[in-house]
C-alpha cells in the first residue's frame, strides 16, 4: 500500500512557529522539530515529512537515529526556495504551502525514483582516436573503465600504451589533459622508448611541430605511476597517486598494469573473486568521480592456444580470477596474437576483439579484427583480409 499523503495521517515538524501556524492554516498536523534528546515526546504519524530550509536531511537521520520510524516513513522537503512556509503562504496561500508539502521527496530520492526523472544528457562527449579505422569500434567516452585481456606476450600492454600516447596525442589536446602508463613489469626507459617511437610515427602520420617537439611534449604529458623499491602497492596507494595526477596534470586517462602486480595485497579471508570485486569497485567510483579512463591490463584464464598453436577464442570473462571483470567493466577488449591465419604467411596479427561496450551506440560496435603491429614504429593498421578469416574463426 503506498504511503498516505492524507493531512490526517501526517505529521510535518519544522523549525519555527511561523512555519508550524503556516501548516496549520492548510490543514496540517504541525510541530517544531525537537532537539535529538527530545525525540521521545514525538507524536506517532504513518508519514513523518521534515520541512525546513537547509535543515532537512539533518532532521530526518535524527529522528531514525532515535528509532522513532522507518526511512520508508520519512519525506523532506527544503521548502522549494522560499525563505519560509510564511512567505509561501503569503504569496499562493494555503495552496501554495499545500503544493510544497505534497512535492517533499524520500530521503532516498537521489538513489530511488522513476524513469520519468531520468534525462538523457544533452551532449554525450565521446572521442575518437588517431586510428581512422578503429573508428567504428572505439570511440572514447567521458568516464569509463576498461579490462584488456589476453595471454601472455599477446600484445595487450603494448596496445595498452599506443592507446594512452594516442589519447594524450589526439583527445588530449583537444582537452587540454594528459595521460599515466604504470607499468611495472617493464623498466622505465623501455615505456619511454616506446612513446618516443609513437611520437616520432605520429609525426610523420599527422604533423604538428616536427619529430623533437613532438617527443619532448608526449614525454612531459605522459605519466608513470610507480612504486618505491620495496613499497607496497595497494589500490588505495595506486588511486591515491591517480588523483593527485588528475588534480595537478588533469590526468583523464590511466593505464593499470599489470594487475597481477596486486595479488599480494588480497585479505586471508577473501576469495580472489571477492578480491578482484573491492578494487573494481574502487575503480570503478574513482572514474565516475573524477571522469576519467581507466585500463586494466590482466590475463585470462582459459589455455590460450590449441595443440595446433591457433589462439583459442576468447572473452573478456574469462579473465583469471573473477568473472567480475567481464560484468563490472564498461569496455572489454579481448588480445591476442596469432601466426596462423592464412592471408598473413605467417606473420604475426593482432587480434583485437571489442567484446564489451556498454552503450554501443556511443563507444563503438562488438566485433574482431586482426591489425599488422609494427613494435619499432608502435602502430596499428588494419588487414583487412585477415580481419574476415579471423571473423569466420572467432564466432559467439
Amino acid at each position: 500500500m503506498a504511503l498516505s499523503w492524507n493531512p490526517e495521517d501526517m505529521l510535518i515538524l519544522c523549525e519555527t512557529a511561523a512555519d508550524v501556524a503556516a501548516l496549520t492554516d492548510a490543514g496540517y498536523v504541525a510541530m517544531i522539530a525537537p532537539t535529538t534528546e527530545d525525540f521521545s515526546p514525538i507524536s506517532r504519524a504513518e508519514h513523518y515529512v521534515i520541512a525546513a530550509n537547509g535543515s532537512s536531511k539533518r532532521i530526518a537521520n535524527s529522528l531514525l537515529a532515535a528509532g522513532l520510524c522507518k526511512s520508508w516513513q520519512l519525506s523532506v522537503n527544503d521548502l522549494s526556495g522560499y525563505e519560509d512556509l510564511t512567505q509561501a503562504a503569503a504569496e499562493g496561500g494555503d495552496d501554495l504551502v499545500r503544493s510544497i508539502i505534497e512535492s517533499s521527496e524520500s530521503v532516498f530520492a537521489d538513489e530511488v525514483h522513476a524513469f520519468s526523472d531520468v534525462h538523457k544528457p544533452e551532449n554525450i562527449p565521446s572521442y575518437n582516436t588517431g586510428w581512422s579505422f578503429l573508428n567504428p569500434y572505439l570511440r572514447w567516452g567521458e568516464a569509463e573503465l576498461g579490462v584488456f585481456a589476453g595471454p601472455y606476450a599477446g600484445g595487450k600492454s603494448a596496445l595498452a600504451q599506443m592507446l594512452a600516447c594516442d589519447f594524450a596525442d589526439v583527445a588530449g589536446r583537444e582537452l587540454g589533459a594528459t595521460a599515466s602508463i604504470c607499468a611495472w613489469e617493464d623498466a622505465a626507459w623501455r615505456v619511454k622508448r616506446n612513446i618516443e617511437r609513437f611520437a616520432e610515427t605520429r609525426e610523420d602520420l599527422i604533423p604538428i611541430k616536427g619529430p623533437a617537439w613532438r617527443k619532448a611534449d608526449l614525454l612531459k604529458r605522459t605519466f608513470r605511476i610507480t612504486c618505491r623499491p620495496g613499497g607496497l602497492r595497494s589500490i588505495d596507494w595506486y588511486l591515491e597517486r591517480a588523483e593527485q595526477l588528475y588534480h595537478r596534470e588533469n590526468c583523464r586517462f590511466f593505464v593499470f598494469d599489470p594487475w597481477n602486480q596486486h595479488d599480494e595485497e588480497r585479505e586471508r579471508g577473501d576469495t580472489e573473486t571477492q578480491y578482484v570485486n573491492k578494487m573494481l569497485r574502487d575503480m570503478n567510483e574513482f572514474t565516475a568521480t573524477y571522469k576519467v579512463i581507466m585500463i586494466v591490463v590482466t590475463h585470462i584464464s582459459a589455455k590460450s592456444y590449441d595443440d595446433e598453436g591457433n589462439i583459442r577464442p576468447f572473452r573478456i570473462a574469462q579473465a583469471h580470477g573473477s568473472s567480475h571483470f567481464g560484468k563490472m567493466a564498461d569496455r572489454g577488449i579481448c588480445v591476442a596474437r596469432t601466426r596462423t591465419l592464412p592471408s598473413a604467411a605467417g606473420e604475426d596479427r593482432m587480434i583485437v576483439r571489442f567484446d564489451k561496450a556498454k552503450d554501443e551506440e556511443t563507444m563503438g560496435k562488438i566485433d574482431t579484427i586482426a591489425v599488422k603491429y609494427d613494435r619499432d614504429r608502435m602502430d596499428i593498421d588494419v588487414d583487412d583480409e585477415a580481419t574476415t578469416e579471423l571473423r569466420e574463426l572467432w564466432r559467439f
